[in-house]
């Protein structure tokens, strides 16, 4: 079963005129359908700019960013990762 999580979007209101609510439910799934390693997506949710950049990004490309994540042990390096998230990806 997908990981659900509660994102404000207090912080990406401004930079998506789609999301219009206080809060709304975010299903945590790459393109092809397969769920987001939980740590990831965690992270994702505390970088608005690194959840909108994954999030516009093609299956193998998020695909990529996911596999990136396969030897990552700890949150300060998960954090890290995803606050390196760049167009460059």
């Amino acid at each position: 079963m997908p990981h659900i999580f509660l994102l404000s979007v207090n912080a990406i209101i401004g930079r998506n005129k789609n999301l219009c609510a206080n809060s709304m439910e975010v299903n945590m799934n790459d393109k092809n359908g397969n769920d987001i390693p939980l740590g990831l997506g965690m992270a994702l949710m505390q970088n608005a700019d690194a959840f909108l950049y994954f999030n516009a990004l093609d299956a193998e490309k998020q695909k990529k960013i996911i596999d990136g994540t396969k030897n990552i042990k700890s949150r300060d390096d998960m954090r890290s990762y995803v606050n390196g998230l760049t167009a460059a990806d």
